[in-house]
């Protein structure tokens, strides 16, 4: 009777020892799951703002892509302007040296829509922070253009007018 006593108090405190380190278990299980839970929302939202940051910076990119744009279609340059008539010796510039550093080579480029033309290429300034272009005179040069039925090579399709012009200190 004795060991039917002690068996029966030693299963009675062992299942009330599992049944609280069951309890235990459960709550470190549910403790570890909100825990992961709290770090997947915090992931989530540093996530969205992450990408709430980058479409900021888009947007920025893009608003100042647009306004490059704006301000370039603002230099643009209407050929049938009479201001812009090449007739005159003296051009003023807005931009820079680098400006027409660049913008001739552009008009020597095959691809260029400004070839044979009798107009001039770049609008009028403010009298401040002006340059003057002159020594303009003109060249023949030849047009090149891939040859269609070979591939490879160059053929001379025309001659054009190309103007050379100088820059003034």
């Amino acid at each position: 009777m004795f060991s039917y006593l002690f068996i029966e108090y030693c299963l009675l405190h062992f299942f009330c020892f599992a049944e609280s380190a069951f309890q235990n278990l459960d709550e470190l299980l549910e403790r570890r799951e909100r825990r992961y839970r709290a770090e997947e929302a915090l992931l989530d939202h540093n996530l969205e703002e992450g990408l709430l940051d980058a479409n900021e910076y888009f947007r920025q990119l893009k608003n100042g892509l647009q306004d490059e744009n704006t301000s370039l279609r603002e230099k643009k340059i209407d050929l049938r302007d009479p201001k812009n008539n090449i007739q005159d010796s003296k051009i003023k510039f807005q931009e820079t040296k680098s400006y027409l550093r660049d913008f001739i080579p552009f008009l020597r480029d095959p691809r260029s829509n400004l070839r044979d033309t009798n107009k001039a290429y770049i609008h009028d300034s403010t009298e401040n922070e002006s340059e003057t272009v002159t020594n303009c005179h003109y060249v023949v040069e030849p047009y090149y253009e891939r040859h269609r039925y070979r591939g490879y090579g160059w053929v001379v399709k025309r001659t054009r007018n190309i103007r050379h012009c100088t820059v003034n200190e």
